[in-house]
């Protein structure tokens, strides 16, 4: 798999991000918007990159899940794997 790299923007948000309760990413201008049931909102375009690397799915309701891959990632720079 090899050494997993994530900026600080992108491990807060898989930090975040869950299997069950979508997380959001919004233009930057919009980030202060109301999410529902509060979940947090993020950068679209750093959302966007992790769902690329398939860490991140989309729920089809404009939120984002994380997916096993994700939460092998974050674990990997969390203890350095």
């Amino acid at each position: 798999m090899g050494s997993v790299r994530l900026t600080a923007e992108q491990r807060f948000c898989l930090e975040a991000a869950s299997f069950d309760r979508p997380i959001y990413g919004e233009n930057p201008s919009f980030r202060d918007a109301q999410m529902p049931d509060g979940r947090p909102c993020f950068a679209l375009r750093t959302v966007e990159s992790l769902a690329r690397r398939g860490y991140l799915v989309t729920d089809k309701a404009g939120g984002y899940l994380l997916t096993r891959e994700g939460k092998i990632a974050l674990h990997d720079v969390i203890w350095g794997a």
